[in-house]
């Protein structure tokens, strides 16, 4: 038989101490989802009138390294650690989302670049075999600011195609030359 004094008081202790539990992991919760808000919005800190801020690929691969750990130290309810996460996953594409945009940009500006310093290319090959000279004098006196007019066409591309120009550009000078020689004579 057991004494219900006995057990009331146990009982008593029992809930008093599941109470502290109960607390001291809700506490735990609330902070670990607040550290998690404060997660989101670092990733959404890294995109700024729908511009990168520098170093935003690193800090959002970062930023999901810390919340993978996190949310395996500290797991919140079911609901709550869904919502945080879809609104950390959602800031996370719309930084690689802007990326990608950024990039896709970015070569299509680099094709125009390219496509345009051929053109004026070209156009300079062409003056050299008309041989007007007076053409040829206003054009090359106008190559570098032309030139750097047209944009960026990429590192390897723009060597290349500077190369290119340069030796239009070289053999305009030389026929000029050729030409005023020719008139000396």
């Amino acid at each position: 038989h057991v004494d219900r004094r006995k057990t009331d008081a146990v009982e008593l202790q029992w809930r008093t101490a599941t109470q502290k539990l109960r607390a001291g992991i809700a506490e735990r919760r609330n902070g670990e989802a607040d550290e998690r808000d404060k997660l989101i919005l670092q990733v959404k800190s890294l995109l700024v009138d729908g511009k990168l801020v520098a170093g935003a690929v690193a800090k959002v691969k970062n930023a999901q390294t810390v919340w993978q750990s996190r949310a395996k130290a500290t797991p919140l309810p079911r609901k709550q650690e869904q919502a945080l996460w879809e609104s950390f996953r959602q800031a996370c594409n719309d930084v690689f989302e802007s990326l990608g945009k950024e990039r896709d940009a970015k070569v299509s500006s680099v094709s125009d670049a390219i496509a345009k310093k051929n053109a004026l290319i070209e156009e300079y090959a062409s003056l050299q075999r008309s041989g007007d000279e007076k053409s040829i004098r206003t054009a090359i006196s106008e190559a570098a600011k032309r030139w750097s007019g047209l944009g960026d066409a990429g590192r390897e591309s723009e060597r290349k195609l500077a190369d290119r120009f340069d030796r239009v550009l070289r053999g305009l000078r030389d026929g000029l030359r050729a030409a005023d020689r020719n008139k000396g004579a």
